[in-house]
């Protein structure tokens, strides 16, 4: 999920106790400031313009590193970031003393010279750490809450999704228990008939079976394809056409079950059943321990100019997309060339100890 970026925290979600925190402590700079300027000149100086251009120029040069540190590298892990802050602490406090000293020149305005100018040195290195640890800490702070937010949402879908598997168990189960009795009737001389009852049969106890698992091998969910497929081609005769690609190797692996088969579902329906020559649809699924690929590709009549098209075909496939999005952090990836193709990548589980 994407974070909001500082730049809009910053101004939206600050709480009142914490400006009126940062408010407090800018005032007793102001003031310390003060005491110095008048510890360090003849009394001559204007205090309120010198106070006003000496924080206004660290505020000005505050944003091209807040810039940098709080968007541009973002990403960047954090310690890299307070490293790279290290780094360009110098070159800021520099540029400072530059940028400071001419407005002033410009504007008429007394400054610290001499051993004075230490003073403003070190103010301003403790104004910038402060002001980057402010910034650090409520970036933290709106990350750890924001994520504890997702958790919070993800366990309590995960609480509605299983009370609605228990109801949805029932429903599947009856089916199996009927296509079994409808299939132990039917006479010898319907064996296709037989055959294809059984091989539904077995649809609904995978897809029964596999709501009660988080992981399946890959083995199965092949298998469960395949048959999905021998059935549709049943309905579609020469009209559908398939193949699906899959080193053996990989059949041992676990990945979580149901995948799949609604993008192969997506494909029969929106790209296959309404073509009026033949269709093809071809299944390759690659990879290692480490990573699985999975391409489905069909040269139907599908297609999608972007995903909110492809993903309001159906409920099936929007939830695909969402579950890979939770489990994996990315989701179903489409492509139209000279067909659809819609692939997508998953971290196969691994056993501890036995791998």
């Amino acid at each position: 999920m994407k974070l909001p970026g500082m730049h809009t925290i910053i101004l939206w979600n600050i709480k009142g106790w914490q400006f009126v925190f940062v408010l407090i402590f800018f005032l007793f700079l102001i003031c310390f400031y003060w005491v110095i300027i008048r510890i360090n000149t003849d009394g001559t100086y204007n205090y309120l313009s010198q106070t006003f251009v000496n924080f206004f120029t660290k505020a000005i040069l505050l944003l091209p590193v807040y810039w940098l540190i709080f968007i541009k590298l973002k990403a960047l892990p954090i310690l890299k970031r307070i490293a790279l802050q290290l780094i360009i602490t110098p070159a800021y406090i520099f540029m400072w003393i530059l940028f400071y000293h001419t407005v002033c020149d410009i504007f008429l305005i007394g400054y610290l010279q001499g051993n004075g100018i230490w003073w403003d040195i070190l103010y301003t290195i403790l104004l910038y750490f402060f002001c980057i640890g402010v910034f650090h800490t409520y970036e933290y702070y709106l990350i750890s809450k924001k994520e504890h937010q997702i958790n919070f949402e993800l366990r309590q879908g995960a609480l509605k999704s299983e009370l609605q598997l228990l109801k949805a168990q029932l429903n599947p189960h009856f089916l199996y228990n009927i296509f079994n009795t409808i299939s132990a009737s039917t006479s010898p001389e319907n064996e296709h008939t037989r055959v294809l009852i059984a091989t539904l049969s077995d649809l609904f106890r995978y897809q029964l079976q596999a709501t009660k698992s988080d992981w399946v091998p890959i083995g199965d969910e092949v298998e469960f394809i395949e048959k999905y497929l021998s059935l549709e081609k049943e309905r579609f005769s020469n009209r559908l056409t398939y193949s699906i690609t899959c080193n053996r190797e990989l059949f041992s692996l676990l990945i979580p079950p149901m995948l799949l088969q609604p993008i192969v579902e997506n494909a029969v329906k929106h790209g296959i059943a309404p073509k009026l020559t033949a269709g093809s649809i071809k299944i390759n699924i690659k990879g290692d321990k480490n990573l699985i690929s999975i391409d489905i590709f069909d040269n139907g009549v599908g297609n999608y100019s972007n995903d909110k098209d492809l993903f309001s075909k159906g409920i099936g496939l929007s939830n695909t997309h969402l579950r890979l999005e939770k489990l994996f952090g990315k989701g179903l990836q489409i492509k139209n060339t000279n067909g659809f193709q819609v692939s997508f990548s998953v971290f196969p589980y691994k056993i501890k100890n036995n791998e």
